[in-house]
């Protein structure tokens, strides 16, 4: 498979080389728990468009994200007999998107039919999620080195949809990409050296 670079998973024809990548790495994530009509509505899946750019995709038992080319999610549902429902087991992302709870702006942002979940659903999801992976630290401005690991790494968070100047700053570690912006609560910096985020005061 082509490999421009380390750490982008290029989409191929031959599928089993995806699968297999040595460039998957194990997500943390949330337990997120689908019911019957939910689960064969992220089944389905959607076409993307400008305002929701990541394209779902069901092969093999698997969910996976693309973007623009790149594999940058996959995430395994699993059915729960006691419940009857489908619980969320495992979950794996590429470099390009670790660390983004896609899965939970998809089930809000997508065109899933019928939807999945409502903002709130999102939002309560987003909050457990930096609550337990992503603790902030507040500052009154961004600081010259991270007080977790005493690195010179720290850069700014930009959210909505990036530039190709984003693109390229981002690429160089320059900024972060965060995504939609949920709330006025989500952080303002990350170092990239440890991830600890930052929100200004």
């Amino acid at each position: 498979m082509e490999t421009e670079e380390k750490q982008d998973l290029l989409m191929s024809e031959d599928f089993s080389e995806v699968e297999n990548s040595p460039l998957w790495k194990e997500e943390r994530f949330i337990p997120i728990e689908l019911n019957q009509e939910q689960y064969e509505s992220l089944k389905r899946g959607f076409s993307p468009d400008w305002e929701f750019r990541y394209e779902p995709h069901y092969i093999n038992g698997w969910h996976y994200f693309s973007r623009s080319g790149y594999w940058v999610k996959k995430f395994l549902f699993e059915y729960n007999q006691r419940s009857g429902k489908y619980l969320l087991t495992q979950c794996y992302s590429t470099e390009r998107e670790y660390g983004r709870p896609l899965l939970a702006e998809s089930l809000c942002e997508g065109y899933y039919e019928p939807r999945i979940w409502s903002i709130e659903e999102s939002r309560r999801y987003w909050f457990q999620y930096t609550a337990e992976f992503s603790p902030k630290e507040y500052a009154r401005r961004k600081p010259a080195k991270c007080r977790k690991c005493s690195q010179p790494t720290i850069v700014p968070i930009v959210y909505g949809e990036p530039t190709k100047r984003d693109l390229e700053k981002a690429a160089q570690k320059q900024i972060i990409l965060g995504g939609r912006r949920f709330t006025d609560y989500d952080p303002d910096w990350q170092c990239t050296s440890c991830g600890q985020l930052y929100k200004k005061l």
